[in-house]
């Protein structure tokens, strides 16, 4: 399905210069053997290619028939796209094309330009009291830290209690304060998982 929506959104992006161009470059992509593959797989790629070419067709959608309320979903749609990958950020710039709008009056621009930096501010104002709430941190994105202790714990086994007093700290939180709680504990997790004796050889 995100496969599919993937090429039609590349024939409507297209379409805007002509119906020729939408159709060569839908078929292009058909034939991109390396897009294709990554459908293949789980991973977040496939949403945010799809999510990236659904936004661009949306916006095309917007400047042909402009109104307040597609800039403000368009702004969501920016948020929603950076929530999938953080790479999505710089399409903040979409709210330039109010600017662009033709035969539009320099208020109505402003007003639409208003509208779709209201649908950004509300979506990342919801996304980050969701987190003030869930994990007491009002912020877009909680990963880039996390997903570095992450792989320190999991995945490179860097931390166990002689690297030093705040590391046996740590160790013993985490083994008094975290892991006797669900859902650590249904799940059989024990501090070896987390840490490793280091090799003394």
């Amino acid at each position: 399905f995100l496969y599919c929506a993937a090429i039609l959104f590349t024939f409507q992006v297209g379409a805007r210069v002509g119906r020729h161009v939408g159709w060569a470059a839908a078929v292009i992509l058909l034939l991109n053997a390396e897009f294709a593959y990554q459908y293949h797989l789980a991973m977040s790629d496939n949403f945010y290619s799809t999510g990236f070419l659904g936004l661009l067709a949306f916006a095309a959608r917007v400047m042909d028939r402009p109104s307040i309320a597609r800039f403000v979903l368009l702004g969501g749609g920016v948020v929603l796209l950076a929530l999938v990958r953080q790479e999505a950020a710089p399409f903040v710039l979409l709210g330039g094309i109010a600017f662009l709008l033709p035969a539009a009056s320099w208020k109505t621009r402003a007003i639409m330009g208003a509208s779709f930096f209201a649908g950004l501010a509300s979506g990342m104002a919801l996304w980050s009291t969701y987190n003030y709430v869930r994990y007491d941190d009002f912020t877009i994105s909680r990963g880039s830290t996390g997903l570095f202790l992450l792989r320190a714990f999991t995945k490179h086994r860097l931390v166990y209690a002689e690297n030093g007093p705040a590391s046996r700290a740590l160790v013993e939180a985490v083994s008094r304060d975290l892991l006797p709680r669900e859902p650590y504990r249904s799940y059989g997790i024990t501090s070896e998982v987390f840490f490793r004796t280091p090799d003394l050889r």
